[in-house]
C-alpha cells in the first residue's frame, strides 16, 4: 500500500491537504512537528513538508542521521528561485507554491513510486556516506577535501601549514573512521556523500506559478 506523509504545523492547512490526498492515497499520515514525525518515521515513503523556518533542513538532517532516505516535496505560500535551488541541492525532489493541485502533486509522487527501488538504493548509499562523513573532525574534513582534489600528503601539508607526519596521521584516522581499506574508498564515500545522484535532482523545479 502506498503511503504518503505530510508535515505541516498549521492544523487547518494540514487537514485540507490531508483530505485532498486521501482521495488519491489510502494511507496519508499527518504530522504537526518534526518531533512527532521522528517518533513514527515513515520508512521510505514520500514526505510532503511545509517550508517554515529551518524545518526542511532539520528534516533532511534527521533523515540522514537515521540512515534513511525519503523523497521530499516542499511547499510554501511564497517561493523564490534561490530558495528552490537551495532546497533541490539539499535533496528535495520538487517545490510547489501553496495552494497547489493535489492531482499535480500526486503525479510527481507517482513518478517516485515507479522508480522506487532504484532511487531508494541510490540515496541510501548517499545517506550512509553522509553519516560516516559526519564523524570526521574539522581538520580531517580539510585533509579529505585536499585528497579529493588529488593532492599528495606533501602538498596537503604545505597548503594546510602542518607537517607531513600530521597529514599521514589524519589520513589514517579518516580511513579508520570511515571503516574502509584505502584512500580510494575514502574518496568514493566522499563523492557519494557530497552529491545526491538521483533522477529527481536532475529535473527542473516546479513552474513558478
Amino acid at each position: 500500500m502506498q503511503t504518503v506523509s505530510l508535515l505541516d504545523s498549521d492544523e487547518g492547512r494540514r487537514q485540507s491537504i490531508w483530505r485532498e490526498l486521501r482521495q488519491i492515497y489510502a494511507n496519508v499520515q499527518p504530522y504537526d512537528s518534526l518531533t512527532e514525525l521522528s517518533a513514527h518515521w515513515p520508512k521510505g515513503s514520500p514526505l510532503i513538508v511545509h517550508d517554515k523556518d529551518n524545518v526542511v533542513e532539520d528534516v533532511i538532517n534527521a533523515m540522514y542521521d537515521r540512515g534513511e532516505w525519503n523523497p521530499i516535496v516542499v511547499f510554501h505560500e511564497e517561493i523564490s528561485p534561490s530558495r528552490i535551488v537551495d532546497s533541490l541541492f539539499q535533496g528535495v525532489i520538487d517545490y510547489y507554491r501553496w495552494p497547489f493541485s493535489s492531482t499535480e502533486l500526486s503525479e510527481r509522487i507517482q513518478r517516485f513510486f515507479v522508480d522506487e527501488a532504484g532511487l531508494v538504493e541510490q540515496n541510501l548509499r548517499v545517506s550512509a556516506a553522509r553519516k560516516k562523513l559526519s564523524l570526521l573532525t574539522e581538520r580531517e574534513h580539510q585533509v579529505l577535501n585536499k585528497m579529493i582534489e588529488g593532492a599528495t600528503s606533501k602538498e596537503i601539508a604545505r597548503e594546510l601549514g602542518i607537517s607531513h607526519r600530521t597529514v599521514e596521521v589524519h589520513r589514517r584516522a579518516i580511513i579508520g573512521r570511515l571503516k574502509v581499506r584505502s584512500a580510494v574508498d575514502v574518496v568514493r564515500i566522499a563523492v557519494e556523500g557530497a552529491f545526491r545522484l538521483t533522477a529527481q535532482a536532475q529535473t527542473e523545479p516546479a513552474e513558478l506559478r
